[in-house]
């Protein structure tokens, strides 16, 4: 019963939020996650639409910050087995 309201709590902190930098946030989809019978979880995916405000403009990302955030992004879920 934990992890279910540990993902709860979680998404009721992200869930529709408007975050500095990163725009708002949105819940995609969840995954169960297995690894043994000692260990699994849930993966929470949330999209994010970045909308250009007042707050956000103050410090734009340069395009080597973007490129770094692109490919931390891509080396995380493309090592993903559930098919992200």
């Amino acid at each position: 019963m934990r992890p279910y309201v540990i993902a709860g709590e979680l998404d009721s902190m992200f869930n529709n939020e408007k975050l500095t930098g990163i725009g708002e946030v949105q819940f995609f989809k969840a995954n169960e996650i297995n690894e043994n019978d000692e260990f699994g979880g849930f993966e929470l995916i949330y999209t994010t639409t970045h909308a250009y405000n007042g707050e956000d403009s103050k410090y734009p990302l340069n395009p080597k910050e973007a490129d770094d955030i692109k490919s931390s992004f891509n080396g995380v879920f493309n090592n993903h087995s559930n098919g992200l």
